[in-house]
């Protein structure tokens, strides 16, 4: 997804659709309406750091996507997906996803 251009971070790069969990309510970083679901498949965690921003990052594996009307989305290839993460966080994300397609059996 395309993040808007008031987002507070990365604005108007692509990179994957984010929630963030502040306490124990999610809110929008600007970015997508998608809220982890008993459906979701979790992929793995991590933590990263952006100056002085700790964040603990669980990646998950969604099949229900709602996207807020005004979000600008494309679907990509394997292929494509690399050259199109602007940032750090969405590249661990990324090489989280296919160290498990590496693991998983066809």
């Amino acid at each position: 997804m395309q993040r808007p251009d008031d987002a507070k971070f990365l604005a108007g790069t692509w990179g994957f659709l984010t929630e963030i969990k502040a306490g124990a309510s999610w809110r929008q970083d600007g970015s997508a309406a998608v809220i982890p679901t008993r459906n979701d498949v979790k992929i793995g965690a991590f933590k990263h750091s952006i100056t002085s921003h700790r964040i603990a990052a669980v990646v998950l594996q969604s099949h229900s996507l709602h996207f807020k009307k005004n979000i600008r989305t494309k679907l990509l290839g394997a292929d494509e997906v690399e050259k199109n993460l602007v940032s750090n966080l969405d590249r661990k994300a990324w090489t989280m996803m296919l160290r498990r397609a590496e693991r998983q059996p066809d």
